[in-house]
């Protein structure tokens, strides 16, 4: 005895320029138990790998570092205001 199913397959196209989003979709629909991946303008097939490295954008690793650095600035500041309180500062 044999069974034979009907496989229906969908085709789903976005153009977009947030890769966040793409990457959304695309995680969404292999959740969901589709094969999905992602295409270029000529309809090649992306390598995810350096998509999934580039999450922050410029503006965030710049921040990231500023914050970093302020708050380090800050430790350094208060433990060289606290010798000084202390009687013996720090001699540089």
């Amino acid at each position: 005895m044999w069974i034979a199913f009907n496989m229906t397959v969908w085709t789903i196209r976005t153009e977009t320029d947030d890769l966040e989003s793409v990457r959304e979709m695309v995680e969404d629909q292999r959740d969901r138990g589709y094969n999905a991946w992602i295409e270029d303008e000529g309809g090649q097939r992306v390598d995810e790998e350096p998509l999934k490295k580039s999450d922050r954008s410029l503006y965030q690793k710049v921040m990231g570092f500023i914050i970093w650095g302020t708050a380090i600035a800050v430790v350094v500041a208060a433990l060289y205001a606290c010798s000084i309180l202390s009687g013996d500062p720090l001699r540089i």
